[in-house]
């Protein structure tokens, strides 16, 4: 990726220090996080919990997990049958990120019966018309869903919460479109969505979000 003169500066300036940005990403998300109406995975309210929860584990710090879990709290409110399906900002990466934070131990209880309705929406999904195969709003999204909620029943030794035909329907799909080699393990899609993002020295100008947000390079920081 090439960079001009002042995206070249602004990127050698953050990654000077960039562990000094943590504390100013935390208090501009602590303050700003109420003003977005997005519950969703990429650019709301879902993605921004996980990276408080990763916070307050990073950084040893419960008052974090505690806002993360109001945040969850502000999505589960907001649910409802009638949403996108899709995973940057619908039903997928929203069930997507309960089922991550579940598996990576920042949650309790059997993912399995909560999500248990979000598998039904996922199941309306009619594949045969699905000519979309990105990961925002099409068939990669949707993958990961299901691979992540098969992943949970697999450990728990429990049936698989999709019916066989919707499971080969699926993978079906995936193999027609050249898409079998995509991994959908959780660290390979964060880092697939989780782009380098160019934050200016005035944070007033930061988005939000996981993706090209202040909270999706906090959390790319943790991660490495």
């Amino acid at each position: 990726m090439q960079m001009n003169e002042r995206e070249l500066k602004n990127y050698i300036e953050v990654w000077k220090n960039p562990q000094k940005l943590l504390p100013k990403i935390v208090d501009h998300l602590l303050v700003h996080v109420y003003e977005s109406d997005s519950i969703g995975l990429f650019y709301g309210k879902m993605g921004i919990a996980i990276f408080f929860f990763h916070c307050a584990r990073f950084l040893k710090s419960p008052i974090y997990e505690d806002f993360a879990e109001d945040l969850l709290d502000i999505v589960s409110s907001r649910l409802s049958t009638d949403m996108l399906w899709g995973f940057a900002e619908g039903v997928c990466g929203i069930g997507w990120g309960f089922e991550y934070l579940v598996q990576a131990g920042f949650l309790e209880g059997d993912s399995l019966m909560l999500l248990k309705e979000f598998d039904q929406k996922v199941m309306e999904k009619d594949l045969s018309y699905l000519s979309d195969t990105s990961l925002e709003t099409g068939l990669k999204g949707l993958y990961c869903y299901v691979q992540a909620r098969i992943a949970a029943a697999r450990r728990q030794n429990k049936q698989i919460p999709f019916t066989m035909d919707y499971y080969q329907m699926v993978n079906e799909q995936m193999r027609r479109n050249n898409l079998s080699h995509f991994n959908a393990d959780f660290y390979f899609v964060f880092v697939s969505f989780l782009n380098r993002v160019f934050l200016e020295q005035k944070s007033d100008s930061w988005n939000l979000g996981l993706k090209d947000g202040c909270a999706g390079f906090g959390l790319k920081w943790i991660f490495s």
